[in-house]
């Protein structure tokens, strides 16, 4: 059975790096499912993919509070602040909308996104995921 895409789903868009010259990856999904092994193997993505950047979204970016704790985290990993974006809640068209400032978006792990991935595919993102059973290691 195929959804019809929501009466306020934008269009997909061209790929954000074709415009920016750099790749920015991203992630959509509630924080409960990202941990520090993810962060710094996130950290260690935009190491070794010069320019990048990454756009985090969840509804618990609003608070600022935790946009600190991220920044933090993301900085003992080896990640400059000014590679980071961060965003809090938005409505539906506008918050698919963002997907189209994303050319990768990546998965959480062990809990994977759902809804999230379904949505950075429906508007024309590639989601990189593992299929691994082990706990994610930053050091792989």
């Amino acid at each position: 059975m195929v959804l019809p895409a929501p009466d306020d789903s934008p269009s997909v868009n061209e790929l954000p790096a074709a415009v920016n010259q750099r790749v920015t990856f991203g992630n959509f999904n509630n924080f409960a499912k990202l941990n520090d092994p993810m962060l710094k193997l996130w950290a260690k993505i935009l190491h070794q993919t010069p320019g990048s950047k990454l756009l985090l979204k969840a509804k618990s970016l609003g608070s600022e509070s935790v946009r600190r704790r991220v920044r933090q985290k993301m900085s003992e990993a080896g990640c400059a602040p000014d590679r980071l974006e961060l965003l809090g809640w938005v409505a539906s068209a506008a918050h698919l909308a963002q997907y189209g400032q994303v050319d990768i978006a990546l998965d959480t792990y062990p809990y994977h996104g759902t809804t999230t991935t379904c949505e950075a595919l429906w508007m024309g993102v590639p989601v990189v995921t593992s299929r691994e059973r082990a706990t994610c290691r930053a050091s792989e």
